[in-house]
């Protein structure tokens, strides 16, 4: 896209990127419509951005990676509004939600980083899909390490051990989120 992007711009840059938002938002988990929704918020975010002068600088990546980040944000609010993650945090809720930033950052910012946190430790395939569903029973869902133990056939003290290293893992993703967003 041109430094200074006219309506065939944002049409081209429609039809090229489209398909591929919508195919990744349902990947994560949205329906069509919140994968619609996921489309305009991120289509709309960029065309205020661009209105309002941001120039996209090409020595910090490519734009594909940029615009990644931009729609994984908006799948995280989407996931968000609609409820699908109840954070509880039964076990050290301090531990993830340590105010590294601002003394008002408001719950549904650290919620959204959270979520965001999750979905970049998935996609980095950093742990098994069943460590993180382990470490989502404990952490969110409330259930004690022992009974995700017994319905996943581990051990209790694995069970500790995969969620210490995961909570070790999105402290570091929520980090480095807090340091890219300012």
């Amino acid at each position: 896209m041109s430094d200074d992007p006219d309506e065939g711009d944002w049409e081209d840059f429609f039809a090229t990127y489209r398909l591929t938002i919508l195919a990744y938002a349902q990947r994560k988990g949205l329906n069509r419509s919140e994968a619609d929704d996921v489309l305009q918020e991120t289509m709309m975010s960029l065309m205020k951005a661009f209105e309002s002068g941001f120039v996209y600088d090409r020595n910090k990546g490519r734009f594909r990676g940029f615009l990644h980040q931009k729609v994984r944000w908006r799948i995280a609010d989407a996931i968000r509004r609609k409820g699908k993650c109840q954070i509880v945090f039964t076990e050290n809720p301090e531990v993830l939600y340590r105010d590294e930033g601002s003394p008002d950052e408001d719950k549904d910012w650290q919620f959204a980083l959270v979520t965001q946190a999750l979905l970049n430790l998935r996609e980095q395939g950093r742990f098994s899909e069943k460590n993180m569903h382990a470490f989502e029973s404990v952490a969110m869902k409330g259930f004690s390490a022992k009974e995700v133990a017994q319905r996943q056939g581990m051990e209790a003290n694995n069970v500790h051990q995969i969620c210490h290293r995961i909570r070790q893992a999105l402290q570091e993703e929520i980090a480095l989120l807090r340091r890219v967003d300012r």
